[in-house]
């Protein structure tokens, strides 16, 4: 057979435990002081009686009827008090513990947040780096070919891998993990595009949007393509421009080159309808000199 073990009493039941305890004295001493007065007024009539003085001298009957209720209120205020003070001793004990667990909560739910900030942030680094390993073993895979056309496309696979580290990039360097400032990206990757394509003019007019990542990275790699083909498929106009506009019911995208083509090459017109479609979005090419795409996204992407 297992010994039990004695367990302090909690707060609650000594605090109730006190509290009937002191009443009980109460009671009792109410009851001593009882007995004690009538003991007392039959000693004082013998003493009376023996000296020869009449009852009615000191009327001490009519005196203890008096005291009696007011000693009686007395005790019962003392009892409710000590009764009260009790409750409101538990109640403040039950205060200060609920307290302390809340604020332990609130430490370990901190601690929670910021381990999950840092798991992010070490995901979307990983993620980053992994996508740097894929571009340096396609680099490498280009420069063993001696297919021009086939390293052009390797290479430009690699500027599309290159292009998703960088949103990875971005989004674990900001404060925000959930969501991805589209302004300041988009200006940022249209200026490295425009260096890379030999010094490019390029003018971005985007209003300040921020999306999530399952929209950031299609968005992105839409307007790599857009971008790069409207500087890449131009006659003489070196100056594309960039608009990013909220609407009343829905944001879009034109990217636009006074000189520049149409798409020429199939994948690249089939990858930007893919993209679309997996964001909700529709793409149009406007008839109009030189090369215009637009993109019309639902407005709640961007909510």
């Amino acid at each position: 057979m297992g010994v039990s073990r004695w367990r302090f009493p909690s707060k609650t039941t000594c605090s109730l435990v006190a509290a009937l305890a002191v009443s009980a004295l109460l009671v009792l001493g109410c009851l001593t002081l009882l007995l004690a007065s009538g003991l007392r007024s039959g000693l004082t009539d013998s003493l009376f009686v023996g000296a020869g003085l009449p009852r009615s001298a000191i009327d001490l009957h009519g005196w203890r009827l008096e005291i009696y209720p007011w000693l009686l209120f007395g005790l019962t205020a003392l009892a409710s008090v000590a009764l009260f003070g009790a409750v409101a001793v538990h109640r403040a004990g039950a205060e200060h513990l609920a307290q302390n667990r809340l604020q332990t909560a609130g430490r370990a739910l901190s601690v929670m947040l910021e381990e999950k900030d840092a798991l992010l942030a070490e995901i979307h680094h990983r993620v980053k780096n992994n996508m740097q390993v894929v571009v340096n073993l396609l680099h490498m895979e280009s420069a063993r070919l001696s297919d021009a056309g086939a390293r052009q496309r390797f290479d430009a696979l690699g500027r599309r891998i290159t292009l998703i580290g960088r949103v990875h990039e971005r989004i674990y360097a900001s404060d925000n993990f959930a969501r991805m400032d589209l302004a300041a990206h988009l200006a940022e990757h249209c200026r490295e595009l425009a260096m890379s394509c030999g010094g490019r003019e390029v003018e971005v007019v985007a209003e300040p949007l921020s999306c999530g990542l399952d929209t950031a990275l299609p968005l992105a790699l839409i307007v790599h393509e857009l971008v790069s083909h409207a500087m890449t498929h131009c006659d003489g106009s070196t100056f594309t421009e960039v608009c990013l506009v909220r609407g009343d019911q829905a944001v879009e995208l034109r990217v636009a080159n006074g000189a520049g083509r149409g798409f020429s090459d199939d994948l690249e017109f089939a990858l930007v309808g893919a993209l679309a479609d997996q964001i909700g979005a529709v793409v149009d090419f406007p008839e109009r000199n030189g090369f215009c795409a637009k993109l019309t996204m639902p407005m709640s992407l961007f909510a």
